[in-house]
């Protein structure tokens, strides 16, 4: 699925003034639904619809496996993905726990790590329009997502990773915009241990990464990081 078109658009650069062809991303509204019951109404890039539900659900605490699917349907020109579950209480969702103590990595394999995502980020580098979030397991970036809406590429990469088998507790995050509370909850539920962003977290996703157990590290560039909650994790004191 095309998830950019092209455009005129007219560059001004000093005095020179050029009508150039350019390339934008697309939006769509997409809803996911729960049976009958609308969970979610978003705006994000076409295409990963499914792994957008499946990330949302898991992320959210829906559900813990994708086992937990029964059935799913898209409707790819509504935008509409529709989840029947069993063996779940629909109406409960789980709350963000701590993660795993027993994984740990090293701030060359992080920054390893969010090389090897911002690598996949190919829409980005032909628009600048994307956010980029994968999941890193044992060095190999298995789950890269792009999308308008950073919530949206994070629960694609959720999606992606959880239909793969990989393996969330050994897992690094890695993320290409700010980090707010919700994501540290969203990757808590998951088990991840440790969340590495370009951009910076706010002081309540510290917090939340503190008492979650997870390695939280921000301005993750060429090769420089912060690390703000639980650098042990990381090999440092």
């Amino acid at each position: 699925m095309n998830v950019t078109r092209e455009a005129a658009v007219i560059k001004v650069d000093g005095r020179e003034v050029q009508r150039l062809p350019d390339v934008l991303v697309l939006e769509r509204r997409v809803a996911v639904c729960l049976g009958e019951r609308l969970i979610l109404s978003t705006v994000c890039s076409p295409g990963d619809l499914t792994e957008l539900a499946y990330g949302h659900l898991l992320s959210e605490g829906w559900i813990r496996s994708a086992g937990d699917v029964a059935g799913v349907s898209v409707d790819a020109d509504s935008g509409r993905v529709r989840f029947d579950v069993h063996g779940v209480d629909s109406r409960m969702r789980a709350a963000a726990e701590p993660g795993p103590i027993d994984f740990t990595s090293s701030i060359s394999q992080v920054l390893a790590s969010v090389r090897a995502v911002e690598a996949g980020g190919m829409v980005f580098r032909s628009t600048g329009g994307t956010h980029v979030a994968g999941l890193v397991c044992d060095g190999a970036a298995d789950a890269v997502a792009e999308d308008i809406s950073r919530t949206g590429a994070l629960e694609k990469a959720f999606g992606k990773a959880l239909l793969a088998g990989v393996d969330f507790r050994r897992s690094i995050l890695v993320l290409t915009s700010r980090v707010p509370r919700s994501f540290i909850e969203k990757a808590a539920r998951v088990g991840i241990p440790i969340v590495a962003a370009v951009s910076a977290p706010t002081y309540e996703a510290v917090e939340e990464a503190e008492r979650c157990g997870i390695c939280l590290c921000g301005f993750a560039r060429g090769d420089r990081l912060n690390v703000y909650s639980r650098p042990a994790r990381v090999g440092l004191p």
